[in-house]
């Protein structure tokens, strides 16, 4: 009887700070007296069902990550004689996101209404760590002086975005929306506005001075 189990030198989850350096691999099989059995010829894969799999490396026994995310781990042993050991083993990888580091713009910026308006499109900007991983499960203030914001604080969700939506203030010009994240340490982004004067309704005739 073998102990198919195999054993990692990395764990099923990783954060990318660990996985962006060279993380080894390693598969080990053991007999009913728990020696150890050797083990050559592995041959490692990779998959991942929703990234770009150019952004992860294998060479021989190593892994290098470039983006954060679910993958797959297929182990490939080849020159066994024993039928009982398994030629193929697969387990799942994920590798989370750093600390978040920073906000950057999606969607919503440079837009243009008239004073006290609702913008036609929300804001959403997106958290990320320092590798621009985006990283879900972050508060993110949303502060303004000017008009209004209907999210004031936004949790990020699973693809690290947050949104709200952005009534202008009553003086037209440029207005400003600030995504700030951090307790102590403020990092955030402005998200520029064009608000834009309302119909007239008063004529006014000043006197010369």
């Amino acid at each position: 009887t073998y102990n198919c189990n195999p054993v990692y030198t990395a764990p099923g989850k990783l954060n990318f700070t660990a996985a962006y350096s060279k993380v080894g691999l390693k598969i080990s099989f053991s007999d009913e007296t728990q020696q150890l059995l050797p083990v050559q010829n592995v041959t490692w894969s990779i998959s991942s069902p929703n990234l770009d799999l150019s952004s992860f490396s294998i060479r021989s026994n190593s892994f290098r990550a470039l983006k954060s995310g679910d993958y797959t781990l297929v182990a490939t042993i080849s020159g066994l004689s024993d039928p009982r050991i398994p030629d193929k083993i697969v387990r799942t990888l994920k590798i989370v996101p750093a600390q978040p580091d920073g906000v950057v713009v999606v969607s919503g910026n440079s837009q243009t209404a008239i004073v006290t308006n609702e913008l036609q499109e929300e804001l959403v900007v997106k958290v990320i760590d320092s590798f621009s991983n985006f990283v879900p499960n972050v508060k993110v203030s949303f502060l303004t002086s000017s008009g209004q914001v209907t999210e004031t604080e936004v949790i990020s969700d699973q693809t690290g975005l947050a949104r709200t939506r952005y009534i202008l203030g009553t003086k037209s010009g440029n207005q400003i929306v600030r995504a700030e994240i951090g307790n102590f340490i403020k990092k955030g982004i402005d998200v520029s506005i064009r608000a834009k004067p309302d119909v007239p309704y008063q004529l006014r005739v000043d006197p010369p001075q």
